[in-house]
């Protein structure tokens, strides 16, 4: 079966931003103490694990929400629904590339904007997920 369409453009796009935002979201929570560390200088210890806490947790967070698109997006729930694809390609490919440019210029910890990018492009595709799960799972019953 070949895709014809919108659905020729929209799966790839949004099989390859889900990717790259899942790795991305891995190779920092890997590489999390140099990236820390550069930012942490000018703050006490106190402070340090303050913001090691929300840095991880936005990041974990943030994986486990990809990680449920992921099983959505190949389970073929929420393959074939145009909007939900757009929407999560366009917010995904934000969330890339706002984590990639914070990595590289090493933006100040004090900022709270894993939350931010967690909220705005990981948030909104994970209830449009959740919503299309809902949905299917009150078609599925509603059909026996």
């Amino acid at each position: 079966m070949v895709l014809k369409g919108v659905f020729a453009v929209l799966i790839p796009t949004r099989f390859l931003t889900l990717l790259a935002h899942f790795f991305i979201l891995i190779c920092l929570l890997w590489d999390k103490e140099e990236n820390l560390r550069s930012c942490l200088l000018n703050y006490n210890s106190e402070y340090a694990n303050y913001f090691n806490n929300e840095y991880v947790s936005s990041l974990a967070l943030s994986l486990g929400s990809v990680t449920v698109e992921f099983f959505g997006f190949l389970s073929g729930i929420s393959m074939f629904s145009e909007l939900h694809c757009l929407l999560s390609s366009a917010c995904h490919t934000l969330a890339a590339f706002t984590w990639s440019i914070s990595y590289i210029e090493q933006w100040d910890c004090s900022i709270p904007y894993g939350w931010y990018v967690f909220v705005l492009c990981v948030g909104i595709p994970f209830l449009s997920e959740l919503t299309l799960f809902m949905g299917f799972i009150r078609h599925v019953s509603c059909s026996r």
